[in-house]
């Protein structure tokens, strides 16, 4: 050992001397701390096993150092480390404990809510508020068809008689519309003896909207008993025979969103609404689809085309590249709504109809590209949504006299259909 002679060292305030932090407690230096006030008197402080000065300053020979250097590690060698041990047991005690009540308490949740989340049941609260509003609002209507209006087709509610609406800020939980060519409001109107709802406007996810809120209309038009719901929506063609103003009923749909994994039922499951698994083999009603068949020809407008319907996130437009995609795996028409409705539809058990207005035509290449291939044909005007909306405006006519026929055929084919409106109508009458 190094004799107690030699060059002073000076102690920092708040220095200290030992073998490191969280190694022991003060009872275990006492000796060394009496080493230290014999030499001059001063106020000593051990704090986790370090020597700690009170003072600014204190001359220590280095070997006093080291000899304090040595006595610590022997205290601390002599003595189990029981204080960090009983420290961290408590800790993990204590979180242990914490795990476990909030395990409890989600457990409490299922067992009182029936459901995986408190937020579905919260879901579902509010698809019965807004139905229990439209139900008290309307005198206990019962719409036997729905019909949700795309872009520009709200004014085929004009069609309908003994008109009741509403806006869509003055029913509990609906969001508010923000895209030009929707009105926001909610109507029920008789045709052809029936009550028939028509949403004049929907909600997108481009929007910012969750999934949720998308589909919400939807099962609250389950929720009010409605059986059938017709879908139609402002569309892009991606088929040559398809031009504008054209109407094409939807015999399928490739849902991007829906194979990327954000399909509007990804999340917990509420039984109440539907099953997890919904069996999307004929999402669009075959039955359906001949009626309106029948109904579009009848009103001289031609055969009804029918074909597969591409749904895309947007709102951008969609690229000539993403064009071609879509032809390529068989799309002949495409838009950035109707399927998230679609699912929801069928997953609470209702029966579908869609019906794409043409508003555009798809171009597939660039002008880059079409003059690199030697063609150069005349692309027309941009794509943007005001010429999409005003293409659609002046199919309206054209597509009242076919919802108008198609209501027609459809009290033929079930006349429960009009029973059941009659039997409401009597009801709201007295």
């Amino acid at each position: 050992m190094a004799p107690a002679t030699g060059k002073p060292l000076t102690l920092p305030r708040r220095g200290g001397l030992g073998c490191g932090s969280g190694l022991g407690c003060a009872s275990r230096f006492s000796a060394s701390a009496s080493a230290l006030s014999s030499r001059r008197p001063h106020t000593c402080c051990l704090r986790e096993g370090v020597v700690m000065m009170s003072s600014a300053s204190r001359e220590v020979s280095r070997g006093e150092a080291s000899r304090i250097h040595i006595t610590q590690k022997r205290e601390m060698i002599k003595q189990p480390l029981t204080r960090p041990l009983a420290s961290l047991a408590v800790s993990r005690v204590h979180r242990a404990t914490t795990v476990s009540k909030a395990l409890l308490r989600r457990t409490k949740t299922k067992a009182t809510n029936g459901t995986n989340t408190p937020g579905h049941l919260d879901e579902y609260a509010r698809v019965s508020e807004a139905a229990e509003y439209i139900e008290k609002a309307s005198k206990g209507r019962k719409p036997q068809v729905a019909v949700v209006c795309g872009s520009g087709l709200g004014a085929l509610v004009d069609l309908a008689e003994d008109v009741w609406e509403v806006d869509y800020s003055q029913i509990p939980h609906f969001p508010e519309v923000t895209v030009k060519g929707h009105a926001g409001s909610l109507a029920i109107g008789r045709i052809h003896g029936v009550d028939v709802l028509f949403m004049r406007g929907r909600f997108h996810l481009y929007e910012g909207y969750s999934a949720e809120q998308v589909v919400r209309p939807i099962r609250v038009m389950w929720k009010l008993g409605v059986p059938r719901v017709v879908l139609t929506t402002a569309a892009g063609s991606l088929r040559n025979t398809l031009g504008v103003g054209s109407v094409m009923c939807i015999e399928d749909h490739i849902s991007l969103a829906s194979l990327a994994g954000s399909d509007v039922l990804v999340g917990p499951n509420d039984e109440r609404f539907g099953p997890r698994f919904p069996d999307m083999g004929e999402t669009y009603d075959s039955a359906l689809a001949a009626i309106a068949s029948s109904a579009f020809e009848q009103t001289g407008a031609g055969p009804l085309p029918s074909g597969v319907f591409a749904s895309v996130g947007g709102p951008s437009f969609e690229t000539p590249a993403e064009v071609r995609l879509l032809q390529t795996v068989g799309a002949d028409a495409v838009s950035m709504s109707t399927v998230p409705e679609a699912t929801a539809a069928v997953h609470c058990g209702l029966r579908v109809l869609g019906l794409c207005v043409i508003s555009n035509v798809c171009v597939n290449r660039t002008p880059f590209q079409m003059d690199r291939d030697g063609i150069n044909p005349d692309l027309g005007d941009s794509a943007n949504h005001a010429s999409v909306v005003s293409n659609v405006n002046e199919t309206v006519p054209k597509l009242q006299k076919f919802l108008k026929r198609f209501m027609e055929l459809l009290v033929e084919e079930d006349g429960a259909v009009v029973a059941s409106s009659a039997t409401t109508a009597g009801a709201a009458e007295k």
